[in-house]
């Protein structure tokens, strides 16, 4: 599951809350079950590698995620805010979205009233 939200939180971002709650949840019960989880003694060495890895794991999403919230007050920011203009009309992505992106963003209610197909059925 955790590596669920992992590389879900590569891609999109309103994922993150759930996996927040999920890594919280997931955390309290091996702490209040780690007597029946972790009967096994660990070398000092691997725990010290685990504890290693799992830092650099926290501080790399830190790193991405609290940078851009901190930097461009949002998780993925809109190419314009970090490049240029002209290096962001190089990207595909960026022109499909200049192409074909609506100006506003539609709520469902407002889909559904202009005739774009319903979203559940």
């Amino acid at each position: 599951m955790d590596d669920l939200c992992f590389y879900a939180t590569l891609v999109k971002y309103p994922i993150l809350p759930l996996a927040l709650a999920l890594t919280i949840t997931w955390l309290i019960f091996v702490i209040k079950n780690r007597a029946e989880i972790f009967p096994l003694k660990f070398n000092p060495k691997k725990e010290f590698l685990l504890g290693v890895m799992l830092l650099a794991v926290i501080v790399g999403n830190l790193a991405i995620y609290g940078r851009n919230l901190l930097t461009y007050r949002a998780i993925t920011p809109p190419c314009t805010q970090i490049l240029t203009e002209e290096e962001c009309s190089l990207s595909p992505y960026f022109r499909r979205y200049q192409e074909t992106a609506l100006e506003n963003k539609l709520t469902p209610s407002i889909a559904l009233d202009q005739g774009y197909p319903d979203p559940i059925t």
